[in-house]
C-alpha cells in the first residue's frame, strides 16, 4: 500500500512539474516574441495527430499542441514564420504547395 501511495505522489508531482515547465515555456515564448516577414498559415499536428491541419494565420495567432500532438490555433501573440533577407528590394510571401510553409521571393532591385 505504501508503494502505491508513493507512486501516486510521484505521478502527481511529475504532472505538476510538467505543467510548470509548459507554463514557463509559454511565458518565455510570449516575452521573447519574434517578428517575421512571412507567417505560417497552418498548425500541423504531431504524434497521434500527425498530418492533421488547422488553419491559423500566425501573423496574429500561434499554434498550441496537446501532449498527444493535436494542434490548436490560439490568439495572444504571433506564431512562426520566416525572414526574407531581401537586400535593397521588396519581397512577396508565397506558400510551398507541399508543406504550406511560407517562402519569400525578393524583387529584382534593378526593376
Amino acid at each position: 500500500f505504501e508503494e502505491t501511495m508513493e507512486l501516486q505522489e510521484m505521478t502527481t508531482s511529475n504532472k505538476k512539474t510538467l505543467t510548470l515547465v509548459i507554463l514557463l515555456l509559454t511565458l518565455l515564448h510570449e516575452t521573447a516574441a519574434v517578428t517575421y516577414d512571412c507567417y505560417n498559415l497552418w498548425c500541423v499536428g504531431t504524434g497521434l495527430y500527425h498530418g492533421e491541419i488547422e488553419p491559423c494565420d500566425q501573423e496574429t495567432h500561434y499554434c498550441e499542441y496537446s501532449l498527444s500532438g493535436k494542434p490548436k490555433c490560439r490568439s495572444g501573440h504571433r506564431g512562426e514564420g520566416v525572414d526574407c533577407h531581401c537586400v535593397d528590394s521588396e519581397f512577396e510571401c508565397h506558400y510551398d504547395p507541399t508543406s504550406s510553409l511560407p517562402v519569400c521571393s525578393c524583387a529584382d532591385p534593378d526593376d
